[in-house]
């Protein structure tokens, strides 16, 4: 990048500050500039966060540094790369933002971190890695049907990442009985990986026994996780 151009640049937005139409000012005079040192610097700068349309920019260092700036939701964010950014020689450029962004939709209930490996399976080794060694921040319980759907993408060759997957099942040891069979309900006739199944099912044994459960009690729980199905 030229200094004096990053430098004259750099004024430049300063002097939009004073505007009260920072953002939709500098979107007319640095989106499409000629200039890639101003598009760039637009990119880093612009208030809510880049512009969608940046992260398309032809320049795969624009590009890189509006989709680290952005602020759309992964699946939207990655959708708008251009493919050479997600190349082996250039994604270096994103390292870091993909692995937050993964750690985030690790850290949900799976629907989107799905929705972007199905799109997406050449990031799969970013969502592994997570979901083995990320401290998981947030507790919230997967949606138990994406969970499935996870295993699907990703196979069952790694032992951690089903150990990982099954942590992210609700936590049997502190649930009550009523909460327990509303889960279970949950899973009606929702398409659930056999793997997945049979954990639940050892679950549930676990919990009639640690509860002392009369036999029709275990008898109807078993019953309500048997309406849960894989195809």
């Amino acid at each position: 990048m030229e200094k004096l151009s990053d430098s004259l640049f750099k004024q430049r937005i300063e002097d939009l500050k004073e505007s009260k139409d920072y953002e939709q000012e500098g979107d007319r005079l640095f989106l499409n500039h000629p200039k890639k040192e101003a598009r760039l610097l637009w990119a880093f700068y612009r208030p809510s966060g880049s512009h969608p349309s940046q992260i398309e920019d032809k320049d795969l260092e624009v590009s890189a540094m509006a989709f680290n700036h952005s602020r759309l939701t992964p699946l939207k964010r990655i959708q708008k790369l251009p493919r050479d950014l997600l190349t082996k020689e250039h994604i270096i450029k994103i390292n870091n933002r993909m692995r937050m962004l993964f750690r985030s939709l690790v850290d949900s209930d799976f629907k989107e971190l799905v929705a972007v490996l199905r799109e997406f399976p050449s990031l799969s080794s970013y969502a592994i890695h997570q979901v083995i060694y990320g401290r998981r921040i947030l507790e919230v319980d997967a949606d138990v049907e994406a969970l499935s759907q996870f295993l699907e993408i990703v196979g069952l060759d790694n032992p951690q990442v089903i150990e990982a997957v099954f942590e992210r099942v609700v936590d049997f040891e502190q649930i009550k009985i009523q909460d327990l069979k509303e889960f279970l309900h949950l899973l009606k006739h929702k398409k659930i990986h056999p793997v997945l199944l049979e954990y639940i099912r050892q679950k549930l044994d676990e919990f009639s026994d640690k509860h002392s459960l009369h036999t029709l009690q275990r008898k109807r729980l078993q019953t309500l996780l048997k309406e849960a199905t894989f195809e």
